[in-house]
């Protein structure tokens, strides 16, 4: 379903392909928020008055495994996401409210889709009976409803 899944740094020298050998999901999971207010009563009158209903942005959530050789590796491929997601330490862009965009090419599509991206959540407990394993889990924040077309340009919703 998923063929390729990139997380794209702002800084534009941390990437890390996720869905890989090294790095599988296991959940993805793709919510819109809906901005809308069903609960406002009408003025003197019985019944309410609802707002109109509006997308607001996205929360992708998520979960996969981190597999290594042994510890130096999974430290390696450990990092590597985790710069990816975030960038380097100390070298924060304070002119971007994003912190990367998500890159997702889903078998049947045309073309690829990216959204800009902040991280809400991420934990990557370290397993203490495997040294070579993690699994983890992000919860991606996008500010728009859809996804965009990396050559079209042409907006997609995923659900």
């Amino acid at each position: 379903m998923i063929d390729s899944c990139t997380v794209h740094n702002v800084d534009g020298t941390h990437t890390c392909d996720i869905n890989t050998d090294p790095i599988p999901l296991h959940t993805f999971d793709c919510t819109p928020m809906q901005r809308t207010n069903t609960q406002r009563d009408k003025t003197q009158q019985h019944g309410r008055w609802s707002t109109l209903s509006f997308r607001g942005g996205m929360e992708i959530h998520v979960e996969g495994d981190i597999l290594a050789n042994d510890s130096s590796d999974y430290f390696t491929k450990r990092q590597g996401l985790v710069l990816a997601l975030f960038g380097t330490p100390g070298a924060l862009d304070l002119t971007n409210r994003k912190l990367g965009y998500l890159q997702i090419h889903f078998t049947g599509s045309t073309e690829d889709w990216k959204v800009d991206y902040t991280i809400s959540a991420f934990t990557a407990a370290l397993d203490g009976a495997s040294p070579a394993y993690t699994s983890f889990a992000i919860t991606f924040e996008t500010w728009d409803a859809w996804w965009t077309g990396v050559t079209s340009g042409n907006k997609y919703f995923y659900s």
